[in-house]
């Protein structure tokens, strides 16, 4: 077998765009610091170890920042921004995931405050703190923590883990709760302090005995108060308002001057002008009280608080209220003389009233260790300003006009005085039949207020039972639900039916009184589950019609005679009926009993008629086993006759089992065999299948890995080949297996395929462009050169693009050649013009040449005209090659040269005898001088006398040149030397002359003409040595620097 060897196409470095998170994680650590691309990955990657990988190698904060909000490397991110030891800004450090880690590894006690304040969430908070280690550190944050909720975490969270904090946490729970036990203590003793002090009759002889205890209590309970709420304080609970209480608190009688104190038993009187305000009637109380009751319900907010202060009004009121039997007083006293309040509270007492309190007693009272143990309870229970309006108005103290009939005390009954029994029985001093109906009116309200109360009471006991029981979902209804789940879904519902009916008997609420939100949510779920049990019966109803659907099919096919179809509608049948209703199952039930018998009748019968059949099929087989054939024609064959066999149904008898056993033997022994052949043919499949598997493999890193926007199309061609000539080779597979593998296979290559097509219609309409790009210059109008240029440009183009198919390929090329080839065809015309153009410069070149070197081979004068023309027609001969233009440069520069020379040996011989001239003048200005002849010197020498008359000013005397420095300064200019007497001389004025150079003062040179000028202008003199020295000097300059100056504007008179 060949060994697989696409993989030699595929070897690159590890890429970030690769489909394996292995091969990332490899190409994140091969990276440089490239932070930008470390950014990318830890932002866009789908792997969580990539991601980390790049985030430890991360440096820029505000990157690292971008994954706080992600859950998966939140953590992490956080632990690196600290790691990261810089000053974080301010925005990333107060991050809630930054500040948990910061809080779960802090050191410092300020620091981990700090980090803890950054935190709101009480969890969030708490679950970082016990991650830190030290125990400092977590008793340091949890000292100013006084919050209830949070301590209630504290105390579930540390349970276990941390008994410091678990022992504070329990503490200052059970001072809260203590508090908050003592506050409502104190606002229960507060109310019956005022409502015993508003009790005492203005006219009992003990008044001021009892008012001076009355005030020592609530002078004693205003100081416990002060301490509950400073207490309290740590928690956040506000503090009562004591002042409003104090106003509250009835105020003392006092007595005018000379009165006398009131008489045990006597009757008060009463002054006409001066009665107190009317209070409201008994009848209104208790109707107010049912108003209130309602609201409450209505604004849900039915606690246990709330229902325990109506009990408290009711009850209130019952003694007073309650008009027969009248109880005669039955005074009672303690040790001080005062009366018990036991006493009033007894004789109030009704049936009514006895069978209201003996409801209230039956409750069940509130586990002291339930409410710490349970966080939630003490959070909703204590929480500062987790009460609802109306408890928190129920619990607090008003002003006495602001109470309203919850708070009011009950009314005072004074002792009755001696009168006749009509007049005691009438409440309120009302008269006979006022007073009855009076007395209806208050009976019926009062058992309405005790109705309500003891409704509450039940609500508020079974709130708890009633909101689990909503909470409870009915189970949902899946989309392809089977019977089994609908069976066991129908039967958690009807559960559900029926505890919610019995629980909203158990309410027994009052028809004429708004129902709360649990009863609501009762009514709710009840309403829920008769619509889905009425659902679920249609449902049920279809099933019904289904199984009696399949009993027809049943019957059917017993009629038939299919055993075989006959058996599987009794199966599905069976397994349908268990889930019917009881009356449609019944019926169903006898019918399908009735049709399994037929069955089994019918399957006598066939076993009697198929019992040959099988007889001969055993045989068939077995002749089989004793005389083989080849390997695939005795597998047909084996498995033809088990059709054969399979055809005639199951077996049902004795005799057709043995038959069974026979007939497996025998084809077990007949496909032996075969079994070597097609172990060999499937170790064969297996090796192709994963050869073609790891075909696939490598196809896929190389499509999940190729960078389609820059590949190399060709060598894509290449693997697509290559790929698809190593899947031939691997052949044959198992099918069923290998369909996957090929169905991915076929994905793959369509794949690369599409990329490959994607490039091979790109690369045609660009080479279909240059096509018409050629056809448009072939056309064009635009010299021959421009056309050639955009032809190349276009042949480069075409050179560049991408592959194509073959076919296309040629087509578009013998377009594109018809379309150049004339053009360049036009070039080649050009080109021999211009060659034989050449040809013809060349000629008139050589010509040139041997003019220029004839002109300097000659020995009479150049003619400038004729130089003239003939560096004109140089100028004008065009394009030459290099070697024979340079051979034209250099003769026609010989020409130029002897041109120059000849103009400097006539510049020279001027300037010569322009020297010897003034030489000359000097000389006979000296005679004349000497002689006083200078009139006939003037006539004599000319022009030249304007030289000389600077020696005719007398002003100028002063600045009369030296000529014996000018003659030495001459020799200088020369660079001839000087007699050795005025070596120093000489020597002095280079210094000068060298001076003056470096200051800039002297001039850039002096010529001939400006020394001979100054010789003209200096005195005259007699010494004819110094002319000889001073002109020689002169015409050594003119010899050695006239041609390279020229002097072509002469300065001076004589000029030529």
């Amino acid at each position: 077998m060949r060994s697989f060897n696409l993989k030699n196409l595929f070897k690159r470095k590890p890429r970030l765009d690769h489909a394996e998170a292995s091969i990332r994680l490899a190409a994140v650590a091969a990276l440089d610091d490239e932070q930008d691309v470390l950014g990318r990955v830890f932002r866009e990657d789908e792997s969580r170890d990539v991601r980390l990988a790049a985030l430890g190698r991360l440096t820029d904060a505000s990157v690292i920042a971008t994954g706080l909000d992600d859950p998966d490397v939140q953590a992490d991110a956080a632990h690196r921004l600290l790691a990261l030891g810089s000053e974080l800004p301010d925005h990333i450090r107060a991050h809630v995931a930054v500040a948990r880690v910061e809080l779960s590894e802090a050191q410092d006690e300020t620091r981990a405050a700090r980090a803890a304040a950054r935190i709101d969430d009480p969890d969030q908070r708490l679950a970082a703190l016990l991650k830190n280690p030290s125990n400092r550190i977590r008793a340091a944050v949890m000292e100013g923590v006084w919050d209830v909720e949070v301590l209630a975490l504290v105390e579930r969270a540390s349970r276990g883990r941390d008994k410091g904090l678990y022992r504070m946490a329990r503490e200052r729970i059970a001072e809260r709760r203590k508090g908050q036990a003592e506050r409502e203590a104190e606002q229960g003793e507060s109310e019956r302090l005022c409502s015993a002090a508003a009790q005492i009759a203005d006219d009992d002889a003990h008044y001021d005995a009892k008012r001076d205890a009355i005030e020592r209590e609530w002078q004693q309970m205003l100081q416990s108060m002060q301490e509950t709420d400073a207490g309290l304080a740590r928690f956040g609970v506000p503090p009562r308002d004591l002042e409003s209480l104090q106003d509250a608190f009835p105020a003392r009688r006092v007595r005018q001057f000379g009165e006398e104190p009131p008489v045990a038993g006597a009757e008060a009187e009463v002054p006409a002008d001066a009665g107190p305000p009317a209070e409201p009637a008994p009848t209104e109380r208790v109707e107010a009280l049912i108003e209130q009751a309602d609201e409450l319900v209505v604004g849900g907010v039915l606690t246990a608080d709330s229902v325990a202060s109506l009990r408290a009004a009711l009850e209130a009121l019952q003694p007073a209220s309650e008009p027969e039997p009248p109880v005669e007083p039955k005074p009672a006293s303690d040790d001080d003389g005062e009366a018990s309040p036991e006493v009033g509270a007894q004789e109030g007492l009704t049936i009514g009233a006895t069978a209201a309190m003996a409801d209230s007693q039956s409750r069940p009272e509130t586990d002291p260790e339930r409410e710490v143990r349970d966080p939630e309870h003490v959070a909703s229970a204590e929480r500062p300003g987790a009460m609802a309006p109306q408890t928190r108005a129920a619990s607090a103290p008003l002003p006495a006009e602001a109470r309203g009939p919850l708070m009011e005390p009950p009314p005072r009954v004074p002792e009755p005085p001696a009168a006749p029994a009509a007049s005691m029985a009438s409440p309120e001093g009302l008269p006979g039949e006022a007073a009855e109906q009076s007395d209806d009116g208050y009976i019926r309200a009062l058992r309405k207020a005790s109705e309500r109360v003891a409704a509450f009471e039940r609500a508020v006991e079974l709130e708890a039972r009633a909101s689990d029981l909503v909470a409870r979902s009915l189970p949902p209804e899946a989309e392809d639900e089977s019977w089994q789940a609908l069976s066991e879904r129908l039967g958690a519902t009807h559960e559900l039916r029926r505890e919610a009916r019995a629980l909203q008997r158990r309410y027994g609420w009052p028809r004429d009184m708004p129902r709360p939100a649990q009863l609501e949510g009762l009514t709710n779920a009840l309403t829920q589950a008769h619509a889905a049990i009425a659902s679920a019966g249609q449902r049920l109803q279809g099933l019904a019609e289904e199984v009696a659907d399949i009993l027809g099919k049943f019957e059917t096919a017993i009629g038939d005679g299919s055993v075989r179809a006959a058996s599987e509608h009794e199966h599905a049948a069976r397994d349908l009926v268990p889930f019917l209703p009881r009356d449609r199952a019944r019926s169903l039930q006898a019918r399908l009993g009735s049709l399994s018998a037929r069955l089994r009748e019918l399957r006598d019968w066939r076993t009697f008629a198929e019992s040959p059949k099988r007889e001969g099929l055993c045989q068939r087989m077995e002749e089989l086993a004793e005389q083989p054939l080849a390997p695939q024609p005795q597998a047909d064959e084996v498995k033809s006759l088990r059709a054969q066999w399979n055809e005639l149904g199951r077996v049902a008898s004795h005799r057709d089992r043995e038959l069974l056993a026979r007939f497996d033997d025998a084809a077990e022994r007949a496909f032996e065999p075969c079994r070597a052949h097609f172990a060999e043919l499937a170790e064969r499949r297996a090796y192709n299948l994963e050869q073609r598997r790891a075909i696939v493999d490598v196809l896929e890193d190389y499509v999940a890995g190729e960078r389609w926007q820059s590949s190399d199309w060709t060598g894509v061609e290449r693997v697509l080949r290559t790929a698809r000539s190593e899947w031939r080779g691997y052949y044959p597979v198992d099918r069923r297996a290998g369909r996957e593998v090929e169905a991915r296979f076929n994905e793959l290559t369509a794949t690369i395929h599409d990329h490959l097509k994607s490039e091979w219609d790109v690369n045609s309409a660009r080479l279909e462009s240059i096509v018409a790009e050629a056809a448009a210059a072939r056309a064009s109008d635009a010299p021959l050169p421009e056309r050639i240029e955009v032809l190349k440009s276009l042949q480069q183009q075409w050179k560049e693009s991408g592959p194509v198919p073959r076919r296309v390929s040629q087509r578009l090329w013998r377009q594109f050649r018809d379309e150049c080839d004339p053009v360049f065809a036009e070039r080649e015309a050009v080109r021999e013009d211009r060659a034989e153009q050449f040809r013809r410069t060349t000629d008139e070149a050589e010509r040139l040449i041997d003019e220029l070197r004839a002109l300097v081979d000659s020995t009479s004068p150049l003619d400038e005209r004729e130089v003239a023309n003939l560096r004109t027609r140089t100028a004008s001969i065009g394009q030459l090659p290099r070697r024979l233009l340079r051979r034209l440069d250099e003769a026609l520069a010989d020409v130029e040269r002897a041109l120059s020379a000849q103009r400097a040996a006539s510049t020279r011989e001027s300037e010569l005898a322009w020297l010897a001239r003034v030489e000359e003048v000097d000389r006979a200005f000296a005679e004349a001088a000497a002689g006083d002849e200078l009139e006939a010197w003037r006539d004599a020498a000319g022009e030249f006398a304007a030289l000389f008359a600077a020696r005719f000013e007398d002003d100028a005397a002063e600045e009369d040149e030296d000529p014996h420095q000018l003659t030495i300064v001459s020799e200088i200019e020369a660079e001839t030397p000087s007699p050795e007497a005025d070596q120093n001389l000489r020597l002095a004025l280079s210094i000068e002359r060298l001076n003056g150079d470096l200051s800039g003062e002297r001039e850039a040179s002096m010529d001939h003409r400006s020394l001979a000028l100054r010789w003209c202008a200096a005195p005259a003199t007699a010494e004819e040595e110094l002319r000889t020295r001073f002109f020689g000097a002169l015409r050594s300059m003119v010899a050695g620097h006239v041609s390279a100056r020229g002097y072509t504007n002469a300065r001076g008179p004589g000029a030529n």
